[in-house]
């Protein structure tokens, strides 16, 4: 892992809300060095901090297909 994504988790658990959804975004889709790791991207764009943004449900819902979506129990993204 690069320096600037250890950087980004670390702005990201100190409560920076775009970093949170970008951190989820890179282990949603697996880019940038980041493994694909859904549950862990769920997990950024789900925190509290996050959780209802425009931002954050507009990135579940273009990076998982909508069986997983479904299966995660993200459905509230999609209203």
């Amino acid at each position: 892992m690069r320096r600037q994504d250890i950087q980004l988790l670390a702005h990201a658990r100190q409560g920076d809300t775009a970093a949170r959804c970008e951190a989820g975004r890179r282990y949603l889709l697996g880019l940038d060095g980041f493994p694909r790791h859904i549950a862990t991207g769920i997990d950024y764009l789900s925190h509290p901090d996050v959780r209802g943004l425009p931002q954050a449900v507009q990135i579940i819902t273009e990076s998982l297909p909508l069986q997983d979506i479904i299966d995660l129990h993200q459905e509230d993204s999609l209203a």
